[in-house]
């Protein structure tokens, strides 16, 4: 189950710190309708750098390829950046449109490159509070 406290401690920014302009989602599930952590990679190019001014624009052109798809918002629930920052995407309570509605899907900037190590123990972290490892999947 679960550890949403923990959880919610590991975001370093909120979706409103790089997307003022959000309209707050409304949330589907409870916190033990999550079964697992998904991790996902971009399968292209990454934001040019950890700078801020960087993620938030790379941030912002994936919520708009996702929406563009016809999508209610972005599809990842966080992303976990090179230098081990959590950067909250749509709500963790809000459902993704895939046969993913019960789990935490994580995004990994790039295509497939080796996490770094900041990277690596975020994903750990987050792992661990969703209930184990033993609930991981990806592509």
């Amino acid at each position: 189950m679960i550890n949403r406290a923990a959880f919610e401690k590991l975001t370093d920014y909120t979706r409103l710190d790089w997307d003022p302009g959000e309209i707050p989602r409304s949330s589907t599930r409870s916190w033990d309708d999550i079964q697992g952590v998904e991790i996902h990679h971009t399968g292209g190019a990454g934001p040019k750098s950890v700078d801020f001014a960087d993620m938030q624009s790379w941030l912002l052109s994936i919520e708009r390829y996702h929406e563009g798809k016809g999508w209610s918002d972005i599809f990842y629930n966080c992303f976990v950046d090179a230098a081990g920052r959590v950067w909250d995407a749509r709500p963790a309570l809000a459902e993704s449109q895939s046969s993913l509605h019960n789990w935490l899907t994580v995004h990994v900037p790039g295509n497939n490159e080796p996490l770094t190590a900041a990277q690596e123990a975020k994903l750990l972290e987050v792992i661990d509070t969703v209930g184990g490892r033993r609930l991981v999947r990806g592509h």
